[in-house]
């Protein structure tokens, strides 16, 4: 029995070692690291080089009161605004076509989605449990983009001109909400584009009943070239 409580102990205290080592290596660091890495290739001699080596490492985050959200992509995503990093691999690639769009005014999520305090990766892109807003996929980026835009066109992003015209000339608002404007026979659909992306929920709404009410489908087709229309 001792020998068993002994074992039991030194699983115990190999776990506790485990987790405080791991506490004290994540994952960020060793992006920081690498990033450091490859910023100093570029410097023009020794000292140059150990002073890049030698930065600091550390949680980097954007406040974004007026947005109501805390951002901290930047921590593993150091390259979005550095142009000479266009070619280097993810997390550290250069963002295009940033302007307006500058990380210090509106953060990464608005646009991007995931959970901007995490600093883990599978956190940050929102693969967990319960959390509404994960990673946007490349090709449905521009689904949040009628977040903030909410009248008029936004150029290069003619799905959502579509998707208000459609949902305005096809009926849409007597029965779901847009913006606080609307019927409420089905669900509010403001955030829809955000939370719920995947084209199978678009094909759900179209053809099976709404849970929580006693009403039939919905009677608008959604054709499949407008499945990224928010």
């Amino acid at each position: 029995m001792a020998q068993f409580f002994f074992a039991l102990s030194l699983i115990a205290l190999a776990l506790m070692l485990g987790a405080v080592w791991q506490a004290g290596t994540p994952a960020w660091k060793k992006y920081q690291q690498e990033f450091h890495r490859l910023e100093s290739v570029g410097e023009p001699n020794a000292a140059a080089k150990s002073a890049v080596l030698d930065t600091s490492l550390e949680i980097r985050q954007t406040l974004l009161p007026g947005l109501q959200r805390v951002d901290r992509c930047t921590t593993c995503h150091l390259g979005v605004e550095d142009p000479t990093m266009k070619n280097a691999a993810q997390p550290f690639t250069f963002h295009p076509n940033l302007a307006p769009h500058v990380p210090a005014r509106f953060g990464c999520t608005i646009c991007h989605g995931g959970q901007g305090l995490a600093t883990d990766r599978q956190n940050a892109h929102g693969d967990v449990p319960f959390w509404q807003e994960p990673l946007l996929p490349k090709e449905y980026i521009r689904a949040s983009c009628g977040r903030c835009h909410k009248e008029g066109e936004v150029p290069g992003v003619p799905e959502l001109t579509e998707g208000r015209r459609l949902f305005e000339t096809q009926g849409c608002r007597g029965c779901h909400k847009l913006n606080g404007v609307g019927g409420s026979i089905g669900p509010d659909l403001t955030e829809e584009g955000a939370i719920r992306r995947l084209p199978s929920w678009l094909d759900g709404i179209s053809s099976t009943p709404i849970r929580s009410r006693a009403i039939r489908p919905c009677p608008i087709s959604i054709s499949p070239r407008n499945r990224r229309v928010r």
